[in-house]
């Protein structure tokens, strides 16, 4: 099941206002803050344009920002971003964000406190359920918010924690690539292959999505 594991999210993402109110890039979930039940999994450009993440699962819940600002009031050129976020057996959840391929400073939840970090019993309990993803918004319960203000392209989904060469090749290869090859892609969409304007073509063939707007 989808965030039960490892997994990276990666994209190229343009702005058209870094500095707005959040911005969702990929996000899906499910009851509210903090409460039993809840399976929450946000990655966005926050309102000081930085990327930010939520990762909910029932009372427990991490997030993080990166220090520093990377999207600015008016308008922005392509950036490639990725989030990898780890499951460690017998440990805490990791999350490292890249920006144009490099690792980039988080000022994290709680400064690391164990209250706000998953574990790897509460990582695997994450149910969205049944909801589906939404790009360039989140899905809360059913109803998309926070949309994105500008344009994505070449998102990609991996069912793996990749390294950072791993990141750093997806940057290099610019945009528009082909990532078909790779063993742990679990879901892709270049915005190139639709087969009618309301619909997201998943280039794996696994989920294939509906344009709104």
């Amino acid at each position: 099941t989808l965030f039960r594991d490892s997994f990276t999210v990666s994209a190229w993402v343009k702005p058209r206002d870094g500095q707005k109110a959040d911005m969702g890039i990929l996000g899906v979930e499910t009851g509210a803050f903090m409460t039993a039940g809840t399976s929450v999994f946000r990655f966005y450009i926050n309102a000081l344009g930085g990327l930010m993440f939520w990762h909910d699962v029932g009372v427990k819940i991490s997030g993080g920002s990166t220090t520093a600002i990377h999207f600015t009031d008016g308008v922005n050129s392509y950036a490639h971003v990725a989030i990898v976020v780890q499951k460690v057996t017998d440990g805490q959840t990791q999350y490292y964000v890249y920006i144009n391929g490099g690792r980039v400073g988080l000022s994290l939840l709680g400064n690391e406190d164990d209250t706000f970090r998953l574990t790897d019993t509460e990582h695997v309990l994450f149910d969205s359920g049944g909801l589906d993803v939404s790009i360039g918004a989140f899905n809360d319960d059913g109803t998309q918010t926070n949309f994105l203000d500008g344009s994505l392209d070449e998102v990609s989904v991996f069912d793996a924690a990749l390294n950072s060469s791993d990141v750093d090749d997806l940057y290099n290869k610019g945009n528009p690539y082909d990532l078909t090859s790779n063993s742990d892609l679990l879901m892709y969409y270049r915005f190139e292959d639709h087969a009618t304007p309301t619909t997201a073509v998943d280039t794996t063939g696994n989920h294939t999505g509906t344009v709104n707007g």
